[in-house]
């Protein structure tokens, strides 16, 4: 079978899964689900990019991903911040071990981002 980003096929396979299991998606995928997560957070900013470069600057000892945006990885959290290609935004999305770690964490990032851009708002 030919695995590519292919939206279609990748519907078909996840249908066949439901249809052969006759349990939810929802169920399927909770074990997949370790992390506590952020979910999406928009934030309108002047500058996308020297809001990542600052952060980049900040977060310079953890291990730093260009391949979408800008990812930080620590042991035990990490986040992707990235532009938006359709508005004028930057998503941030952050995942820890613990929800009272994701809770400082989230905070810390956007602090880091309201010092680089004090207008910077969530969208």
């Amino acid at each position: 079978m030919n695995f590519t980003d292919n939206g279609l096929l990748t519907m078909v396979l996840v249908a066949n899964l439901i249809a052969a299991s006759g349990r939810p998606l929802s169920e399927l995928v909770k074990p997949l689900d370790r992390y506590p997560s952020t979910g999406e957070i928009n934030l309108a900013v002047r500058d996308p990019a020297a809001v990542l470069a600052v952060l980049e600057a900040l977060y310079r000892d953890a291990d730093l991903d260009h391949l979408d945006g800008l990812t930080v990885g620590y042991p035990d959290w990490w986040f992707n911040i990235r532009r938006s290609h359709t508005e004028p935004v930057v998503r941030l999305n952050l995942e820890a071990e613990s929800k009272s770690l994701m809770d400082e964490k989230v905070q810390e990032v956007l602090a880091a981002i309201r010092r680089a851009d004090p207008a910077a708002r969530e969208a």
